[in-house]
């Protein structure tokens, strides 16, 4: 356990996957639920970054597997999940942070690559997950999947017209989860952070020279206390609000 910190058994027990866990929001998301006492499956598609986070959760006090995953790729999908099954036989949290910023474009300069990259990440991704770890919620009758995704689609941004668009259409998907598994036991969040200091923003940044940008994308969060907010979702009795957590009132 690190110095200075409490282990706090919250969630001792549980079982908590975070996909795209191996930098930024969904590493420190890791970390946290590991200090509240669940096991923890890291996964992401860099093999060193995963390792590094998985010994942060063990380091926490929480038990952690080590999952290299193509969120694009069906299968890699599928493997991931059956890891995680075998080792724990249950997921009560699935966090899904992995996303994609294609390079700063306008519209009609846009590469076909970049958009396709963009839409398989950040739309596709998440369905393939919810594909395979919502069924096996349905059959616990419970659990919840947070998907962490952004609020910039409600601006116009000159240049970032393929990740707008991306990203839009998975909090569409999202939410429509989210109405789908009502009264199931299964509970589906969107997460809508406010701007947080991780490579994906300084590059956004960087390829906006010049560009009008919503004021908040310059000054940015820390990705720990973002986290805490991530992970509020997973605990009983919170829900969201205008894209924070929020304890539940119902």
């Amino acid at each position: 356990m690190s110095a200075g910190r409490t282990r706090m058994p919250v969630l001792d027990g549980h079982v908590a996957m975070v996909v795209g866990g191996g930098r930024g929001i969904g590493a420190a998301t890791a970390v946290f639920l590991g200090r509240l006492g669940a096991s923890v499956v890291v996964a992401a598609r860099t093999r060193s970054e995963v390792a590094r986070v998985s010994e942060l959760v063990t380091a926490e006090g929480g038990e952690a597997l080590s999952c290299v995953v193509d969120v694009r790729d069906p299968e890699s999908v599928a493997e991931m999940t059956g890891q995680a099954l075998r080792r724990f036989d249950r997921l009560d949290h699935v966090v899904y942070c992995a996303g994609y910023l294609p390079e700063a474009a306008l519209v009609w300069d846009v590469d076909p690559e970049e958009l396709r990259t963009a839409f398989e990440v950040n739309v596709l991704g998440p369905a393939l997950v919810a594909r395979h770890v919502v069924p096996v919620m349905l059959d616990q009758r419970e659990g919840n999947l947070v998907v962490v995704t952004s609020a910039l689609p409600d601006w116009p941004i000159p240049a970032a017209g393929a990740y707008l668009a991306s990203r839009a259409g998975e909090n569409a998907l999202v939410r429509t989860l989210a109405a789908e598994v009502r009264g199931s036991g299964v509970r589906v969040d969107v997460y809508t952070p406010p701007p947080t200091e991780t490579g994906a923003l300084r590059q956004f940044r960087a390829g906006l020279p010049g560009r009008r940008a919503p004021a908040s994308a310059l000054a940015a969060e820390d990705p720990g206390d973002v986290a805490q907010d991530v992970v509020r979702l997973c605990l009983p009795g919170w829900g969201r609000a205008a894209g924070r957590a929020r304890p539940r009132t119902e």
